[in-house]
């Protein structure tokens, strides 16, 4: 089972690079996850964008297609001891990615990300990039 990071969405959603979404059609729809939280920042650009209604249909084509996940407690679990971990370590990344990690982390799934820098310090997260 993967979960998308926002990242890779775009990606899919502006059908470059090709990888990714050649990448992303090879797989069932039924493996195929995204966040709550990355449906918030997909939101967020459209709303701050130019060209919102058109980028609302293309949103909400795109979200169509794919099993959106609420946020549960056990979410909640993992990102108290990701954000814990993170802080004793004195290492940061985004708050976004901490809930999308740790809500990937609470399923057990593989989180899809070109941003494997930022991920890779997160224990046991499983990661992979499709680009």
């Amino acid at each position: 089972m993967y979960m998308l990071d926002t990242n890779i969405c775009i990606y899919i959603i502006k059908k470059r690079p090709s990888t990714v979404l050649t990448r992303f059609q090879t797989i069932s729809s039924e493996n195929l996850y995204i966040s709550v939280m990355t449906v918030a920042e997909l939101q967020y650009g459209v709303d701050k964008s130019n060209a919102k209604r058109k980028n609302q249909e293309i949103l909400d084509d795109f979200i169509s297609r794919l099993q959106v996940l609420p946020w549960e407690e056990t979410a909640v679990q993992y990102y108290s001891k990701i954000r814990n971990y993170l802080e004793a370590k004195g290492t940061f990344i985004g708050n976004m990615d901490m809930l999308i990690a740790a809500h990937c982390q609470s399923k057990n799934y593989i989180l899809v990300t070109n941003n494997i820098r930022e991920f890779e310090r997160i224990p046991d997260l499983k990661v992979e990039n499709w680009i």
